[in-house]
């Protein structure tokens, strides 16, 4: 009899524990409102711009990590135009941690923009179906604290390569920067520059060197990788800035077979110093 009634009573515990649980994730689900809007249109080789915005609809502040630079708490799955499903892995991060923990206050909003070209290349038009998960720990000033996930889905469409509109978001991008003096709004600039990817392009990213930029023009060249590419990071190259004219000089050397235009082959093999 006394087995029993202590068996019913651990039983008891769970369940209100279970119970508590539940309602610590349903308080703070019901505070947590997330939404996503695209900048578009999108025309072929533009990165693909995403909006977050997070909102506390509650009473009391919530602390919440987005992981790794604020992206690894994102869940992809692409369905391309032919209809093919991909659930894409982390993205690659470079470079220093920048943090992911957000205190958000009572009836306030986070925002951030995320570059969905850094998970998938979008490299050819149509109409594209992107459904996002993002999975995080919350707190809130009660203590209560659960780990809750939010399911959204962007459908939208991709244009036909538009050299105009290309060339047009470039410059616009080129002289935003030129104007900024803040370094984490310049660098953003620069980074969505480099994704852009078309060979329209590169006057634009051989102009970052210029600006102090040399980390993305470089990635932003490589991506395009042409011989042309490959002639405007010269540039980077011999850059003052010596870390960066070392990782430029060091993917040069790795792209020198490659390069089909023998002009251009010669440039890069001086600046790296091979005969």
């Amino acid at each position: 009899m006394a087995l029993h009634a202590a068996i019913s009573a651990i039983y008891i515990a769970i369940l209100a524990s279970n119970s508590a649980l539940a309602l610590s994730q349903q308080n703070i689900l019901d505070e947590f409102s997330v939404s996503y809007r695209l900048a578009s249109p999108i025309t072929l080789h533009e990165p693909v711009i995403v909006h977050v915005s997070i909102v506390n609809v509650g009473d009391e502040s919530l602390l919440f990590d987005l992981g790794f630079n604020r992206k690894k708490a994102f869940q992809f799955t692409v369905i391309d135009p032919a209809g093919h499903r991909i659930t894409l892995g982390p993205v690659k991060e470079e470079g220093i941690d920048g943090g992911g923990l957000v205190r958000l206050e009572p009836k306030r909003t986070y925002t951030q923009r995320m570059i969905l070209n850094e998970w998938y290349e979008f490299d050819c038009p149509g109409s594209y179906r992107v459904e996002i998960r993002l999975t995080l720990p919350v707190q809130a000033d009660s203590r209560l604290s659960a780990v809750i996930s939010k399911e959204n889905v962007l459908e939208f469409e991709i244009l036909p390569r538009d050299e105009a509109v290309l060339e047009r978001r470039c410059r616009m991008l080129l002289n935003s920067l030129k104007g900024e003096k803040w370094l984490a709004r310049r660098s953003a600039m620069a980074r969505e520059l480099s994704y852009i990817k078309d060979p329209v392009a590169i006057p634009y990213l051989q102009a970052l060197v210029d600006e102090g930029e040399d980390y993305y023009a470089i990635n932003g060249l490589m991506r395009i990788g042409s011989d042309r590419a490959m002639e405007a990071m010269i540039r980077a190259a011999e850059s003052n800035d010596v870390a960066s004219a070392q990782y430029a000089r060091s993917l040069l050397r790795a792209m020198l077979p490659k390069i089909q235009d023998q002009r251009i082959r010669d440039k890069v093999a001086a600046v790296v110093k091979i005969p």
